[in-house]
């Protein structure tokens, strides 16, 4: 630039130029880019929500106890517990988990102290019979967001596409001790992502392996993108082949695979 006021010219036209660029940002909703950005920041998710089930032979009843409820409209309670040991008594703890804690996060209670709650309560019945596990999945359809809490509970998995997460939690089952250290882990969930909660009769089918739920990571990685149910029905009928037919324990498998509602339909 030849002359000072030639550069602040220019200095003045490039303010003016930002000026602009950020006042039609803000102001025009067909401004170019815009809508691409605003759908990645919010994706409201519907859920879709499948189990299957079976009781360890001779056994009348099932151990695990499942809850699929609502904290408000748009939150979500998964809850699946393994009461201690099969039959009767192993259902009959298991179901008192799980209604305590639908009650418990139903009131407003946040998930660790609902936790020490239903640890207490079982641990004043006493006995190894009164405990059982904790697992818990809220899902927030509006923010995109997942927290689990686990008490004694096998490990979660969570697939996107072809990468699937372990979400593991190290604790005893409620009941067992006077207190239980929980903490609560949270997750991002995308449309197509897909949870996977299990008892341990599930994760633990392959007693051949060197880690139990190894078998599971590997077979969910490959497996196909489905309905909840049809995929909670082939994970179950894995579990039973990997098992050689023979259940050693309850097993329990719910599936939550998270889209937008148009995908669903």
């Amino acid at each position: 630039y030849g002359q000072p006021g030639d550069l602040l010219g220019h200095l003045w036209a490039s303010i003016a130029a930002v000026g602009l660029y950020l006042a039609s940002w803000q102001l025009l909703p067909f401004f170019p880019g815009r809508d691409a950005e605003d759908s990645r920041k919010v994706q409201p998710l519907h859920a879709e929500v499948g189990v299957a089930q079976r009781s360890k032979p001779l056994e009348v009843l099932c151990g695990d106890s499942i809850g699929v409820s609502h904290l408000d409209p748009r939150r979500l309670l998964l809850t699946v517990s393994d009461g201690m040991g099969s039959g009767i008594n192993a259902a009959r703890e298991s179901r008192i988990v799980v209604k305590l804690v639908e009650q418990l996060l139903g009131s407003g209670v946040d998930p660790e102290a609902a936790a020490g709650i239903v640890n207490t309560a079982l641990y004043m019945r006493g006995g190894e019979e009164s405990a059982a596990t904790i697992d818990t999945a809220i899902a927030d359809l509006d923010a995109g967001s997942l927290e689990l809490l686990k008490v004694g509970a096998p490990p979660s998995f969570l697939k996107r596409g072809e990468v699937v997460e372990l979400i593991r939690s190290v604790c005893w089952p409620a009941g067992i001790l006077d207190e239980v250290d929980t903490q609560v882990l949270a997750r991002e969930i995308l449309p197509g992502d897909i949870l996977v909660m299990a008892s341990d009769g599930v994760t633990e089918a392959n007693q051949a392996g060197e880690v139990p739920d190894d078998w599971m990571y590997a077979y969910l990685r490959d497996l196909p993108l489905e309905e909840a149910q049809v995929i909670a029905d082939l994970i179950l009928k894995y579990a039973l082949k990997t098992a050689g037919f023979e259940n050693r324990d309850d097993m329990t498998v719910m599936v939550a695979r998270f889209e937008r509602e148009q995908e669903l339909e």
